[in-house]
């Protein structure tokens, strides 16, 4: 379960890429809706999320090609995005830390990242009902 979706808990490439790009920016639109959608984002804030990112761009794309994008991923059921394996290096946003070694895609990121998270909460609630 992903309850933390705050950028905090996001790859190092999904970070990267939010920062704009200069090419790849069609790839990482790609990237982008179909992580936000793996991970829980609705419409609407899945396009307020790639409409700032895509003002970071120089130049930055069409929105009609953005709202485009986002319809028709919404008509499909959701997918993965693209597994780290080469597809992030070559849109050069690769730049991974320590725990990228441990997963083959940027949503078992999130996912690593909320059971750290989830894990760590339900220490601290036995630890307080031990306590009292």
């Amino acid at each position: 379960q992903i309850s933390d979706r705050s950028e905090k808990n996001f790859p190092p490439c999904v970070k990267k890429i939010l920062l704009g790009v200069a090419d790849g920016k069609k790839r990482s639109v790609f990237v982008l809706i179909n992580f936000f959608r793996s991970i829980g984002i609705e419409k609407e804030e899945l396009e307020k999320i790639l409409f700032s990112w895509n003002e970071k761009n120089k130049p930055p794309l069409q929105q009609g090609y953005i709202k485009s994008q986002i319809s028709w991923a919404l008509k499909r059921k959701p997918l993965l995005p693209p597994n780290c394996k080469e597809f992030y290096q070559g849109l050069g946003v690769c730049f991974p830390d320590e725990l990228c070694s441990l997963i083959k895609n940027p949503v078992n990121y999130v996912i690593r990242k909320n059971f750290k998270f989830n894990k760590k909460n339900s220490k601290n609630k036995d630890n307080f009902k031990n306590n009292n």
